[in-house]
């Protein structure tokens, strides 16, 4: 791993900065980079992110709604696709604001986005919220560069960038891909300990809960 020098990137806005870094895979490198912030980003830019991630999530969840967005399927509906990004992006203008938010991108020598890594501050809901609680909302590696540990290392790094900013992380991952963040120290939300209004407002947030995702938690204490 190696940083790259980027002078014209600034990261004043923001509380935890991470200097551009290299990734070296067996498919080559992946050079990773915040976004700048101080920035208005354009509107092409910000649904190429939305974009990236959706072509990845919706290859992971077993959930019948993304077979509408899955480019190779015969029911692909673009209309579903395009209102799906449009609300991220919608909702990027506003999260990508806060100052404890991260953006992390990885692009491989072609410019082309190839990782992606976006937390934010635990803020889904008048219930689901704690500013001591680091939200990872997204993370996802383009299919080529997976099984070279990227998704470890980008999710390291950030968790260590905020140093003892947070107590905890939590997320919310698809039941395919819960081995991996068991792996990286986080642990099941065990149902039983949430209280009503919580599990209420996660289902009105996300129409695959219980059944095709899990609430997932790690202590950052041991990070410090």
């Amino acid at each position: 791993m190696k940083d790259l020098t980027i002078n014209h990137i600034s990261f004043t806005s923001k509380n935890n900065p991470i200097k551009p870094f290299v990734l070296q895979t067996k498919d080559g490198e992946l050079h990773f980079q915040e976004i700048d912030y101080s920035k208005k980003l354009a509107k092409k830019k910000l649904k190429e992110i939305g974009s990236f991630f959706l072509d990845n999530f919706a290859y992971t969840s077993s959930h019948p709604y993304w077979k509408y967005c899955q480019k190779n399927n015969s029911e692909f509906d673009k209309e579903t696709y395009d209102i799906y990004v449009k609300e991220l992006v919608d909702s990027y203008k506003t999260t990508f604001k806060n100052p404890d938010t991260t953006v992390l991108l990885g692009r491989n020598n072609k410019n082309e986005l190839c990782a992606a890594l976006y937390t934010l501050p635990l803020n889904l809901s008048k219930v689901i919220k704690n500013n001591k609680t680091l939200y990872v909302d997204s993370l996802a590696v383009n299919e080529q560069y997976r099984n070279n540990h990227v998704s470890k290392q980008l999710l390291e790094k950030v968790l260590n960038s905020f140093g003892n900013r947070f107590q905890n992380s939590f997320l919310i991952a698809y039941n395919e891909v819960v081995p991996f963040y068991l792996k990286q120290g986080y642990m099941v939300i065990d149902k039983a300990s949430l209280n009503d209004d919580f599990v209420k407002s996660i289902k009105e947030l996300r129409i695959d809960y219980p059944q095709y995702c899990t609430l997932m938690a790690k202590n950052l204490d041991v990070l410090g």
